[in-house]
């Protein structure tokens, strides 16, 4: 298990932050924005969990491709990959 590849782009003001998981495992670690963001699934499936801040799972969905994972802003979230 490890992290996924990340790059950065951006176009005018607008980044993107493109997450590669090149194997089933790899989990991008519970993290929060203070923003509402999008998270594009383009291609297998992912296990999607918001967590409280004692990072216990208060609920969970798993999203295959091609699917958008709508994240609200201040909510601890982590994502795995189910499929390489």
């Amino acid at each position: 298990m490890s992290r996924p590849e990340v790059k950065l782009m951006a176009v005018s003001n607008v980044f993107s932050r493109l997450m590669h998981f090149v194997k089933k495992g790899d989990i991008e670690e519970g993290h929060k924005h203070n923003y509402d963001h999008g998270t594009l699934v383009s291609s297998g499936s992912v296990l999607y969990e918001a967590l409280d801040d004692n990072r216990n799972v208060v609920h969970s969905k798993v999203f295959k491709a091609p699917n958008m994972v709508y994240v609200p802003k201040e909510t601890l979230h982590r994502i795995t990959a189910l499929e390489d």
